[in-house]
């Protein structure tokens, strides 16, 4: 298995940006958190944002990427498009 830097940035109503980063092994599921170089510590996007509509969205990835989603209360609220770096 190997690790993937994955990246990306959700963009607000309001023109706010969230900007995410995760390095993730292959065959794992977890939840992106924000990127520490923008932010101070490293917190999951509802967090980090609250009360803020996201309403677009990029991740990347090296490969082996599947999916990506936002969920709430275990509900698929949205797909978020992916793409490979």
């Amino acid at each position: 298995m190997t690790t993937q830097n994955v990246t990306g940035v959700l963009n607000c109503s309001s023109g706010f940006k969230i900007p995410l980063s995760a390095t993730i092994t292959d065959g794992t599921e977890v939840a992106l958190t924000t990127d520490i170089s923008y932010t101070v510590t490293a917190q999951n996007i509802g967090d980090f944002a609250p009360g803020r509509t996201v309403v677009s969205g990029l991740i990347t990835a090296g490969a082996n990427m599947s999916y990506c989603y936002i969920l709430r209360k275990g509900l698929i609220l949205a797909l978020v498009p992916w793409a490979v770096k």
